[in-house]
């Protein structure tokens, strides 16, 4: 026995047919395909965050290496590494720095030799009146025109108050020559 479907039967199947048809395209197209869209525009958010970063750290290592090459090209290439048994020319110019001290004593330590270069450690023991006198002696002793290096540094500083100020400096530097 078949009976067929009276129309209202058939109407009411169809959208049931309709109703299924839309409830598996919703879970299994419309909700992964947004899920997928969401989550691909969050990433590309993340990308962008990334891009910006990435781009100033571009720009800082940039800059340092405009930076550097500013100092490679203004540096002072004015020290020279001279032959051995350099102490005359080096007193001579320690004169014009250390003319303002007072209380001055220098004292050589034996030149000690390796790979070809000695290094003569020097001690330098003074008095200034100001803390930026001191400083400038410092600076200019370092930025010498022989190679060398400031190992060790002590300053006192007296005369608070009433006394007049007095900046005791202790200063340890090593100069390189060539030793043949």
């Amino acid at each position: 026995m078949t009976k067929g479907f009276s129309i209202r039967e058939k109407v009411l199947l169809g959208a049931l047919i309709l109703i299924l048809v839309g409830a598996l395209y919703y879970s299994f197209v419309w909700q992964p395909t947004s899920r997928t869209i969401t989550e691909a525009a969050e990433r590309i958010g993340e990308l962008d965050e990334d891009i910006l970063v990435e781009q100033t750290k571009a720009d800082e290592i940039k800059k340092m290496q405009e930076a550097l090459a500013d100092v490679s090209v203004t540096a002072d290439t004015s020290t020279v590494t001279p032959q051995y048994d350099n102490s005359v020319n080096l007193i001579n110019s320690l004169n014009p720095i250390l003319a303002g001290t007072s209380n001055l004593r220098l004292s050589f330590d034996t030149p000690s030799v390796a790979n070809g270069i000695a290094t003569r450690s020097m001690q330098f023991n003074f008095n200034t009146a100001t803390y930026q006198q001191a400083r400038d002696i410092i600076n200019e002793i370092s930025r010498g025109i022989y190679s060398n290096d400031i190992t060790s540094m002590r300053m006192t500083i007296s005369g608070f108050g009433d006394s007049e100020p007095n900046v005791g400096i202790a200063l340890t530097v090593n100069y390189y020559e060539v030793y043949n």
